[in-house]
């Protein structure tokens, strides 16, 4: 995992980012394999000293390929 926040400058503008990853060469069941990432990102704009616009952006992703492979074949 890895995070950078930068705080305020003297515009009024603030940064962060934010990525991690995750994984297992087993997961839950026995034989799966498990991976996950994920990335955040904020940029903060203070329009006054009581306002503040704020952007968010955020993206996850989970792998466990084998998992719905078993679950097929024992749904067949």
């Amino acid at each position: 995992m890895a995070t950078h926040a930068s705080g305020f400058n003297k515009n009024g503008w603030a940064f962060v980012v934010s990525a991690s990853r995750r994984w297992a060469q087993e997961g839950y069941f026995e034989g799966t394999d498990y991976a996950a990432n994920s990335v955040f990102a904020s940029v903060e704009k203070k329009l006054m000293t009581i306002t503040v616009l704020i952007l968010l952006l955020y993206m996850l992703k989970t792998a466990e390929e084998k998992v719905l492979q078993t679950l097929r074949k024992l749904m067949i």
